[in-house]
């Protein structure tokens, strides 16, 4: 007996032993597997990337800022096992150059924006198919309205919104909007230098509005948060960064919730920049103050025709609405507050649109629910 549980001792030793190596090499093995190098940029196929990659099935789309045909850049795809990579688009300086940010990607377009070229020599925003054909410029950059785009653009509906680096009116950059087809360019605001300057990030959208960093300006000099809707009419400094809590904001923000995070370049307790978390109690939707003014609507439900009448005193009010993924479908200001007027929403498909009126102090005036039946 003594013998056959010395064998059946060391048998379990040795099974112990096998199954630990088995264990640690199946470990090594998936450690290993978890990187795979997809594609090394060669100057003839792009680079120096600078964006982020966007993924649609098993395609990547993304720029390189140099390199391709010309060295002034290229957009690419590239299947997601690193196979099947097609030079979509080359740069030649008269159609862009240095592409920086990401592609946003909408059906089979993707859009974008290069920091330099274009017709006037100071960046443009371009689109074209996903295949590579149709490639159009969409806005030209000249200074005046803006220069230098170093950021992504962000899509909402059919309405691109970005931001520029420098020019614009005062020369500190612009955060501009334009519809998917070239068409219904804006200026919705002109940096000062006092409400931010020098952008190199994206906008994102909360509410309805437009929330977005600065590298430098504000108060302290040293880059801030701002909000403002997409009309350019409500422009609030949310946070001036001071070094103690960061200073040279760098990228875009993202949302979770109501919380935003971002980082600086510099600052903070270790003077090497930090990750910071913003909580959105000063956004202006939530600095909104409620008023006993009626607001009555009518028809409601309608064909998409409404009537809206307000016992409201005031110089100028905004009527903002909205559907139920949050766009904003109307946004209308108004200077001469009459009894009455019409708000016309026929071009928008049967549903519910939450909307609301606000005053010249940000006051709620009247909040609601639109429904059209047609």
């Amino acid at each position: 007996m003594a013998f056959y549980q010395t064998i059946r001792i060391q048998l379990m030793k040795k099974l112990l032993v096998l199954s630990f190596f088995i264990l640690s090499s199946s470990l090594y093995n998936l450690c290993n597997a978890q990187y795979t190098d997809i594609l090394n940029f060669d100057t003839i196929n792009g680079q120096f990337p600078l964006g982020s990659l966007n993924l649609s099935g098993n395609k990547l789309y993304g720029v390189v800022a140099e390199g391709g045909a010309n060295a002034v850049g290229l957009v690419f795809s590239l299947d997601t096992n690193g196979n099947n990579f097609k030079d979509l688009l080359d740069f030649d300086i008269t159609n862009g150059r240095k592409p920086t940010g990401s592609l946003v990607l909408s059906g089979t377009k993707l859009f974008g924006m290069n920091a330099f070229g274009g017709a006037d020599g100071n960046g443009n925003v371009f689109t074209l198919d996903t295949n590579g054909n149709n490639y159009q410029d969409l806005l030209d950059f000249n200074t005046t309205n803006g220069d230098v785009p170093l950021g992504s653009l962000t899509l909402s509906g059919t309405v691109l919104y970005g931001m520029t680096n420098s020019g614009g009116t005062n020369g500190y950059g612009t955060i501009f909007s334009i519809d998917t087809n070239g068409s219904g360019y804006k200026k919705v605001l002109d940096f000062t230098n006092t409400n931010g300057s020098l952008p190199k990030g994206d906008v994102t959208i909360y509410g309805g509005d437009l929330v977005g960093m600065t590298e430098v300006g504000g108060a302290n000099g040293r880059g801030l948060i701002f909000s403002i809707d997409t009309s350019g009419n409500w422009y609030q400094d949310l946070l001036d960064f001071d070094f103690t809590n960061g200073q040279y904001p760098n990228g875009s923000l993202i949302l979770s919730g109501n919380i935003m995070y971002g980082m600086t370049e510099d600052g903070g307790k270790e003077e090497n920049g930090l990750i910071f978390s913003f909580k959105d109690v000063e956004l202006q939707v939530n600095k909104i103050v409620a008023s006993t003014v009626a607001i009555n609507i009518y028809p409601n439900p309608s064909n998409g025709i409404f009537t809206m009448q307000s016992s409201v005193n005031s110089d100028r009010m905004s009527v903002e609405i909205y559907n139920m993924i949050g766009e904003k479908v109307y946004s209308q200001f108004y200077t001469d507050i009459r009894s009455q007027f019409t708000i016309n929403l026929s071009n928008q498909p049967n549903g519910i649109y939450p909307y609301r009126v606000i005053g010249v102090s940000r006051e709620l005036i009247g909040e609601g629910k639109l429904i059209i039946q047609k």
